[in-house]
């Protein structure tokens, strides 16, 4: 029997901040200037996630040491080297690569992937990498303020900031926001006011009476998934296929 992992990230964690003020309590509302303070913490455990460039069904293949391309982003939740990310981003899951903000680069060792669910878990070999804290989605509400969270460099996609418009059956499941997730955003978190991710952005995007809307992944879908990958690199059920990296 596997032994159970926690799913709390470990070494190397980005403190989560309390409410700024401003911030409701009770529906989480932030004020403007607090958001991108919470945003850029969040940036030491951001990855973007790099594939071959056959990988993106281009017709020509990788020759003359062409550079990788941007599937899409992942955040670090375990100092010893575990990435969250959209199913999406990953597909096939071969010849990943993750960089991290500090500009170093880590080829990916291991990948579990659960297409019904939306989820792809990566493992790189580090220690003592940054991590973001794991909140509670079924606590999310309708009206709470939050971040979708880009690449954290001056020249990349910006942080969203975003309420929460629906959750549950109305939506599949997931958390619907009213603020569109840019492409090359995908698979980053949703951050609350606390400074906890509280969901995985989506690609899906719809208009409703002219208003945008973007979706997440609730994060409590993930978390068992996550446990697996930590406790083993064997997964247990069927959907949760694994993948060599290389």
């Amino acid at each position: 029997m596997l032994a159970t992992a926690q799913g709390t990230p470990t070494g190397g964690q980005v403190t989560a901040r309390q409410p700024e003020p401003g911030a409701g309590a009770g529906a989480g509302q932030a004020t403007a200037a607090a958001r991108p303070r919470r945003a850029d913490s969040a940036g030491p455990a951001m990855v973007r996630i790099l594939a071959p460039p056959m990988a993106t069904g281009r017709p020509t293949p990788n020759k003359g040491g062409q550079p990788p391309v941007q599937r899409g982003l992942g955040f670090l939740v375990d100092g010893r080297g575990f990435v969250l990310t959209h199913y999406d981003v990953v597909r096939d899951g071969k010849g990943l690569e993750v960089a991290l903000a500090d500009g170093r680069t880590f080829a990916v060792k291991q990948v579990w992937r659960d297409p019904l669910a939306g989820i792809a878990v990566l493992r790189i070999e580090g220690r003592d990498l940054p991590a973001l804290l794991l909140g509670d989605s079924e606590g999310v509400r309708v009206g709470e303020a939050t971040v979708a969270v880009g690449w954290p460099t001056a020249s990349a996609t910006p942080p969203v900031s975003a309420t929460i418009r629906a959750t549950g059956a109305a939506t599949g499941g997931n958390l619907a926001i009213d603020a569109p997730i840019p492409t090359e955003s995908v698979g980053g978190p949703l951050i609350n006011a606390r400074g906890q991710v509280v969901g995985i952005t989506s690609a899906d995007a719809h208009v409703t009476d002219g208003s945008p809307r973007g979706f997440a992944i609730p994060i409590d879908r993930a978390k068992s998934m996550l446990r697996e990958a930590q406790a083993s690199a064997a997964p247990s059920r069927p959907a949760f296929a694994s993948a060599s990296g290389r």
